[in-house]
């Protein structure tokens, strides 16, 4: 507790002198500890200053290294540091370099004060926000290292209870939120060279780099207020901006789209009705001539087919016979066709069956003497395993191995060697206590005795006793080493005989694995043959016999067919001799012809006129749509033209207020890079 305590008070005297240094001090308080990790409240000249520190737990040495983040509190216009505090600087490091196990990021110290003792060093460059970020994600310690002095020197600082200490001064001294400004950072820094040596920054160089930095944060918080303030100019114009661009995309949308387009709708419209008309009267004209031709062509029609109905029926009747008899025909050849292949199919078929049964039972006979042969073999793995003993076998081994038979006989030994130490020291251990209890009595006699034979004894005793308990010992190491080996040997023993019963298991195993498959084949080429030779060549035996049977009946058939076919065939050209038939058919089939393409004009024509009326209704329905339509886009056009003058005069006086804004956040800009660049040319200057 006390080094504690001590460590407390010394940080904390680092942390006054430290403000002391820069801000000017008036007093110090803890608010809380976390880990390693302290948060105080610093009262200085500027206000109240939060400061998180963490220092180097080497307690051994006689430096103390203080590593701090500082904060005005709840000041926004006051950015954060990072500082590295150094009392008693033996080495006399000019500079020093941080980071974070797995974090590439580098953090560089240079000297803000030349003195020996209370040293402050001051963190450069862009990495406070990425350093509070790493160490808030997990508790990787900081390696220091210092670097310019006499010899090297590194320590870190733990990062356990960083993320809870980092958390509260975030709350308590900044509103809750982040301590660093990582878009600051960014932008400032981001020319910053990678590897800066913080040896040769001086402490003059330092003070300029810290006060441009802070001139730096201060106009980028300027910055900020007046890209607020556009912000907020330009937001109280934005409706009417918006409305404005609305309103102009609405016009443009009417003068190039909707009122072309319907305009363009409305001349088709009425192109339409034109040719609609027109196509009604000559359609209307056309149509009496077309009613007259069909007319004419029915009456045709008519006339030449009253000449040849009479003979109709009989002619139907005789080609009625012919087709059927056309139609028996083919389903007798097609089925004789079928007979023929299918009988050279199944000759092969069964040709095929009987080759495969042969070579089926021909491999059978080899097969089963395989099968058995495999099941005498799997019969010797079975007894070979099942006459295996575990426990038999590792004890001849055990019995064969001279060295085990050694080792317990040596085990036995050693055993009652043991026995035989304890009861030694017990005895002697006994025969001290007794020794010592006679010599305080001796010496607690009135006058005092002569007790030096009780001393002597006492010491011959107690030197007895190392011995005995030395020998015990030494009994007891090797019964250790004893009982170890023949547990080794035992071991071996073991693993020796499972591996031996394993592989007469895995023997075993394979030797069925290899009969069951044989037995399979066995099975399966049994059945198979006994598949062709029972079932399938008798079934297609059966199917040969009954279609040889058939074909004949079949080829009858087609002879009978052949001859009805003739016979309608003569009858027929008969008929037709006798009546005329084909002229009168032929006279028929052209005034039909010509009838149905008078009937089709007639048709096309009334049709055409139906179409040419319902298109003229529509055009006329469109038209009336379009002239309303348009009216109506005119008047939204000058009403929107009304409100977009109007927009444009109160959106107007937006670009004259903007402007000193605009000029003021431009400077700033200006301002920051003038910052920035003697900040990097310092750098540069002392690298």
């Amino acid at each position: 507790m006390a080094p504690k305590m001590a460590r407390k008070t010394a940080k904390t005297a680092l942390i006054l002198a430290s403000l002391n240094l820069v801000y000017g001090v008036a007093t110090a308080g803890t608010v809380m500890d976390e880990g390693d990790w302290t948060l105080s409240e610093v009262s200085t000249s500027s206000g109240v200053q939060c400061v998180v520190s963490n220092e180097d737990s080497g307690w051994f040495r006689s430096e103390v290294y203080l590593l701090e983040i500082t904060k005005l509190k709840n000041s926004p216009k006051s950015p954060a540091e990072i500082r590295l505090r150094v009392d008693n600087n033996k080495r006399g490091s000019t500079g020093f370099l941080g980071s974070i196990k797995g974090s590439s990021s580098k953090f560089v110290f240079s000297r803000l004060s030349a003195q020996q003792k209370n040293q402050t060093f001051i963190g450069i460059g862009p990495n406070l926000s990425r350093f509070i970020e790493l160490l808030k994600k997990n508790d990787d310690d900081i390696e220091i290292v210092g670097v310019g002095g006499s010899d090297s020197v590194d320590f870190s600082n733990d990062g356990d209870g960083f993320k809870e200490i980092i958390t509260a001064m975030e709350k308590r001294c900044n509103n809750g939120a982040p301590i660093a400004d990582n878009k600051f950072e960014s932008v400032f820094f981001q020319s910053l060279p990678q590897n800066i040596n913080p040896a040769k920054i001086a402490p003059a160089t330092t003070e300029q780099l810290r006060n441009l930095h802070f001139l730096a944060y201060s106009l980028h918080l300027q910055g900020k207020e007046a890209q607020s303030a556009l912000d907020a100019l330009v937001a109280r114009y934005t409706p009417f901006i918006r409305e404005f661009d609305s309103v102009k995309g609405k016009i443009n949308q009417i003068q190039n789209t909707e009122l072309p387009k319907t305009r363009e709708i409305l001349a088709h419209a009425q192109k339409q009705q034109v040719d609609s008309q027109a196509e009604i009267t000559r359609l209307t004209a056309l149509i009496p001539s077309l009613e007259t031709a069909v007319q004419q062509s029915q009456r045709s029609y008519d006339e030449v087919h009253a000449v040849l109905s009479p003979h109709i029926p009989e002619h139907n009747r005789i080609t009625n016979r012919l087709s059927l008899a056309l139609t028996a025909l083919s389903d007798a050849e097609n089925r004789y066709e079928f007979i023929v292949r299918r009988l050279s199919e199944i000759s092969s078929q069964i040709s095929a069956l009987d080759s495969e049964a042969d070579q089926l039972e021909s491999g059978l006979s080899r097969q089963r003497s395989e099968l058995s042969s495999l099941r005498s073999n799997l019969q010797e793995a079975e007894r070979r395993r099942s006459n295996y003993d575990i426990s038999d076998e590792r004890n001849r081994r055990l019995n064969r191995d001279s060295e085990h038979g050694r080792l317990k006989d040596e085990r036995q030994r050693l055993n009652g060697n043991l026995s035989d130490a304890d009861r030694d020291v017990s005895q002697i251990r006994g025969e001290r206590e007794r020794i010592q209890r006679s010599l305080e009595q001796c010496k607690a006699t009135t006058p005092p005795a002569d007790c030096s034979q009780f001393e002597r004894a006492l010491e011959v005793a107690r030197a007895q006793l190392d011995e005995k308990e030395k020998v015990k010992i030494e009994v007891s190491r090797r019964l250790n080493e004893v009982v170890s080996r023949l547990s080794s040997l035992e071991d071996d023993a073991d693993r020796q005989v499972r591996r031996e019963y394993d592989e007469l298991v895995r023997r075993e195993q394979e030797i069925r694995q290899e009969h069951n498959r044989a037995e399979d084949i066995v099975r399966q080429n049994e059945s198979r043959a006994n598949q062709i030779r029972n079932n399938e060549v008798p079934q297609r035996e059966r199917e040969q016999s009954q279609l040889i049977s058939e074909k004949p009946q079949v080829s009858a058939q087609i002879r009978d067919y052949n001859e009805s076919v003739d016979r309608a065939r003569v009858e027929l050209e008969n008929f037709k001799r006798a009546t005329d038939w084909d002229r009168k058919e032929a006279a028929v089939n052209k005034a039909e012809s010509q009838l149905k393409a008078d009937q089709s004009k007639l048709s096309t024509a009334k049709e055409g006129k139906k179409s040419a009326e319902k298109t003229l209704r529509e055009a006329q329905l469109t038209e009336k749509k379009s002239q309303e339509k348009i009216q109506s886009l005119e008047t939204q056009l000058s009403q929107l033209g009304k409100r977009s003058g109007e927009l444009e005069l109160a959106i107007k006086p937006l670009e004259s207020e903007r402007a000193p804004l605009d000029k003021k956040i431009a400077d700033i800009k200006q301002s920051i890079a003038g910052a920035q660049g003697q900040f990097m040319e310092a750098v540069a200057r002392a690298n």
